[in-house]
C-alpha cells in the first residue's frame, strides 16, 4: 500500500508548480487588462486627425491664432518671409530636444527674413506660457488649443515642421525631431 501511495503523489504536480502557474496566470490577466485599458484610451495627438499629403510648392493654408500676449496672427502675415511653422507640445520630448536647436538657427537668421511660428498643440496659455519663459525663447509662439491649425494640416504626430518660401509655398515637411544640418539644407536656400 505504501507504494501505491507514493506513486499517486510522484503523479501529481507538486502545490509549488500550481502556485507559480496561478501567479502566471494572474500576471498574464492583469497585462492583458493593462493593454485593453491603455489600448483604450485616447493619446493626447489621437484628436489630430491623419495627415493631407500636402505637396511640395503648394500655398500653405492660412491660419489665425493668438500668440501669447493675445495678439491675433495669421499665416499671411509673413508673407515675403522664409518661415518654419512648427507644431509642438511642451509634454513631447523629441519637440522639447529640438527647440534649442531651431532657436539657435532662428538668431542667427532672423535679420535674414527667417521666421519660427511655434504652434502649441492643445496646451493652456499658462502651461505654454511658463515653458517659453523658462527656457527664453523669443521667435512668435502661437497657442491652438482647438487644433485648428493642426487639423487644416493634417498632424498627426509631434514635432512636425512645414517650411514655406517667400510666396508662402510648401517647400519641405519635416516629421520628427529636426536638426541644424537640415535646417541650414532646407532653408538657406530660400533666403
Amino acid at each position: 500500500m505504501s507504494r501505491a501511495k507514493t506513486s499517486k503523489k510522484q503523479n501529481r504536480p507538486s502545490r509549488q508548480w500550481l502556485y507559480i502557474n496561478i501567479a502566471v496566470a494572474g500576471l498574464l490577466i492583469v497585462i492583458a487588462g493593462i493593454g485593453l485599458v491603455w489600448a483604450g484610451k485616447p493619446s493626447a495627438t489621437a484628436a489630430i486627425p491623419q495627415p493631407t499629403a500636402q505637396p511640395s510648392g503648394e500655398i500653405a493654408p492660412d491660419f489665425t491664432l493668438e500668440t501669447l500676449d493675445g495678439e491675433t496672427v495669421s499665416l499671411s502675415d509673413f508673407r515675403g518671409k522664409v518661415v518654419m511653422v512648427n507644431f509642438w507640445a511642451s509634454w513631447c520630448p523629441p519637440c522639447v530636444a529640438e527647440l534649442p536647436t531651431i532657436y539657435q538657427f532662428y538668431q542667427s537668421h532672423q535679420a535674414d527674413g527667417f521666421v519660427v511660428l511655434a504652434v502649441n498643440a492643445q496646451e493652456n496659455r499658462g502651461t505654454v506660457s511658463e515653458f517659453i519663459n523658462r527656457n527664453g525663447y523669443t521667435f512668435p509662439v502661437l497657442l491652438d488649443p482647438d487644433s485648428v491649425a493642426a487639423d487644416e494640416y493634417g498632424i498627426r504626430a509631434l514635432p512636425t515642421s512645414f517650411f514655406l518660401d517667400k510666396n508662402g509655398e510648401i517647400q519641405y515637411v519635416h516629421r520628427g525631431e529636426i536638426d541644424t544640418a537640415t535646417l541650414k539644407k532646407v532653408v538657406e536656400p530660400l533666403l
